[in-house]
């Protein structure tokens, strides 16, 4: 979780890439070890994370299910949560680790999501195979 004056854009988005928190979610977690209640306990992390920020907990949660994610019977995790600007309009960018498939056991595909604060539209994304 953090919060930057970070205004990215479609190419700059691409530093998410190399995040050591998605590497360590990857080695840390599999389709085994996930759960419904992991995903909410990580979600509720991030919750409080953004309240000792002084950010709008509420608004983060909005915007992690805005991404559609959970609409998919995909095993994915929310592994970093950054508030900052994207081509000059106020977002978070939420990072996922997730798996293609329940067969596979690793979780070390990564898609990033920019959402919009204000309208909780996506306004980005970009993700591996």
């Amino acid at each position: 979780m953090r919060t930057s004056e970070n205004n990215y854009n479609e190419t700059s988005i691409n530093d998410f890439f190399s995040t050591s928190i998605w590497e360590s979610f990857k080695e840390n977690y599999t389709t085994v070890n996930y759960s419904d209640n992991l995903v909410n306990a990580i979600i509720c992390d991030m919750r409080n994370q953004a309240e000792d920020l002084g950010l709008d907990a509420e608004k983060l949660e909005d915007c992690i299910y805005a991404t559609g994610v959970y609409d998919y019977d995909i095993p994915m995790l929310p592994c970093l949560a950054e508030k900052a600007k994207f081509n000059n309009t106020d977002v978070w960018i939420i990072v996922f680790n997730r798996a293609n498939s329940w067969e596979e056991n690793n979780l070390g595909h990564i898609d990033i999501f920019v959402i919009d604060i204000n309208t909780l539209e996506t306004l980005y994304w970009i993700g591996c195979e």
